[in-house]
């Protein structure tokens, strides 16, 4: 059901303000999940950690500002629902790793998926566009449901096995330079200076997680195996 609310919620977002800035409030997402995970998952927020959200949001920002020129429409009706969308996408790296506990990635992706679209289908009343279903179509829509969907999610949630929610949901905001990187290589758009700090950003977010604390017991394991 995260999944649900995540898309209405963004997608009612970008009706009612720009593009930008919905883009903007949905990579609040981070942040919604070091939050959720310390009190319900009791994973600890770090300076570094909160650093590295901090980092990631500027330059999502930036990205989403570079890609629409800076315009923005407003009302606090939007950015409310803007917010929904960034918690709709915490939410999910939170009730996945409480499933993790009892399933496999496989298997929670799998029931994400079916109860997301038995939700969702009294709302798409597909008989009425039938005829725009042809056979290039189909093909497009399978492609975008196996790649950049099913196989996301899983990869996604096998990610969460491996590492804290809160470190996870930092490390997906490189789906925003995958984009540029995409468009730049398949389709010859051109980079903006905007795009690449916020690509910069993004990355620095991403070695700052990946730096480890040395410790005292570190240093004197080093030092013994010297001599």
């Amino acid at each position: 059901l995260s999944i649900v609310f995540f898309n209405w919620c963004y997608f009612t977002a970008i009706n009612q303000l720009s593009v930008s800035l919905a883009v903007m409030l949905l990579y609040t997402s981070p942040a919604f999940v070091a939050i959720l995970s310390y009190f319900i998952l009791k994973e600890k927020l770090s300076l570094k950690k909160f650093f590295a959200i901090i980092v990631t949001i500027t330059g999502c920002t930036l990205i989403a500002i570079s890609s629409s020129g800076g315009g923005t429409s407003w009302n606090w009706g939007g950015f409310i629902i803007g917010l929904g969308a960034g918690l709709g996408y915490a939410l999910y790296s939170i009730f996945g790793k409480l499933a993790l506990k009892h399933y496999d990635s496989m298997t929670i992706t799998f029931y994400t998926f079916l109860v997301a679209s038995v939700s969702l289908a009294p709302f798409f009343h597909f008989w009425r566009k039938m005829s725009d279903f042809t056979i290039e179509n189909h093909l497009y829509m399978i492609g975008l449901a196996t790649v950049p969907t099913v196989l996301a999610y899983l990869l996604y949630t096998i990610g969460l096995n491996k590492v804290e929610s809160s470190t996870a949901a930092i490390l997906a905001t490189m789906e925003p330079v995958a984009a540029i990187l995409v468009g730049i290589i398949l389709f010859k758009e051109d980079i903006v200076i905007l795009q690449f700090i916020g690509i910069l950003f993004i990355l620095s977010s991403v070695f700052i997680l990946s730096i480890k604390r040395k410790t005292k017991g570190d240093l004197s394991k080093r030092i013994s195996k010297e001599f």
